[in-house]
């Protein structure tokens, strides 16, 4: 199918065409023709009025020789008259046909007109649609330069979430191992104070023993001897004896209770080192969990949004890996304090 720009255009090919077929000389020379005959047929009738003028002057004889030639001229003029009428209503037709030619060439040149006037206004419009076309294009390079941007920040917050990670792993392994290091050691230090006490509790029961063998032998002694300076001296001894004993055994109780002090101050010094560990760990945890939380959010977004979002919240997440840095080196600075 042909559009309306072919189908005016092949229109305006057949009226030129139709102009060029009539052209205005053959119009021109019929209206000379027209004209000629004219002033032959003004010349006929003055003629014709001579004529009778003389055929009544002279008589019939006259009459009777110029009527043939009247005749003829009547003919003439007859035959004249009709090539005039069938001219006239050539050229009434052709005039008709001219103005219909005038009038088609007035309607090309409005159509010539009204599609130069479409023309330009799809001029403009695929101006506008180019201009928009490459400002799109600019916005889509650009959304493509941030998104390229955010998933390199994603991936370097990765990396370092992979890092902080693997360091805080790291650091609860030596943790746990310090712990049961220490609890070894304590479990070590207990075993041997027990075994202490016990060599102490032995030694207290040998002492007893002692002093009950050494008392019945004063008293034995006190028994055979009824001198009262022997008594005295025995009592003196006795009383020596078990205060040096009674000596003895408070300072093992005291030398005890100093390593069962420190056993406590270092079960006390454990237990808040474990405090302090969960305390990191808890506050570690919701950023953790954040941070996830943001991925599965970016990853849920669509493309043109994600980028928008991803611009935005690749800050708080970098925030939030500087904070785990900071945590993590205050708490290794804190573990090589103790």
């Amino acid at each position: 199918m042909k559009g309306p720009y072919q189908l005016t255009v092949q229109r305006r090919r057949e009226l030129s065409a139709a102009l060029r077929a009539a052209d205005l000389e053959p119009l021109q020379q019929q209206q000379q023709q027209q004209q000629q005959q004219q002033q032959q047929q003004q010349q006929v009738q003055q003629l014709t009025e001579v004529v009778t003028v003389g055929v009544q002057t002279d008589g019939e004889p006259a009459h009777a020789e110029a009527a043939p030639e009247k005749q003829q001229q009547q003919q003439q003029q007859q035959q004249q008259q009709k090539q005039q009428q069938q001219q006239q209503q050539e050229l009434e037709q052709l005039q008709q046909e001219l103005g219909q030619l005038q009038q088609q060439l007035q309607q090309l040149n409005q159509l010539q007109q009204e599609w130069q006037q479409k023309e330009q206004e799809w001029q403009i419009q695929h101006e506008e649609l180019s201009k928009a076309k490459e400002a799109e294009r600019e916005r889509a390079e650009t959304v493509q330069r941030e998104l390229g941007a955010t998933r390199v920040l994603l991936l370097e917050t990765q990396e370092a979430e992979q890092q902080l990670q693997q360091h805080m792993e790291k650091e609860q392994q030596q943790l746990q191992q310090q712990l049961q290091q220490q609890r070894e050691k304590e479990q070590q230090q207990l075993e041997l104070q027990r075994q202490e006490l016990q060599q102490l509790q032995r030694q207290l029961e040998a002492a007893d023993s002692e002093l009950q063998q050494q008392k019945k032998h004063y008293e034995a002694l006190l028994a055979t001897h009824n001198n009262r300076a022997a008594a005295e001296a025995a009592a003196a001894a006795a009383a020596a004896a078990a205060a040096h004993a009674q000596q003895s055994r408070e300072l093992q109780m005291a030398s005890v209770a100093v390593q069962t002090t420190l056993e406590l101050q270092q079960q006390q010094q454990l237990e808040q080192q474990q405090q302090e560990t969960q305390t990191e760990l808890s506050l570690l945890e919701p950023l953790l969990q954040q941070q996830l939380a943001l991925q599965q959010q970016q990853q849920q977004q669509p493309a043109s949004a994600a980028a928008a979002a991803a611009a935005g919240s690749t800050k708080p997440r970098t925030c939030d890996a500087e904070t785990q840095t900071a945590l993590l080196q205050h708490r290794s600075v804190k573990i090589q304090r103790r």
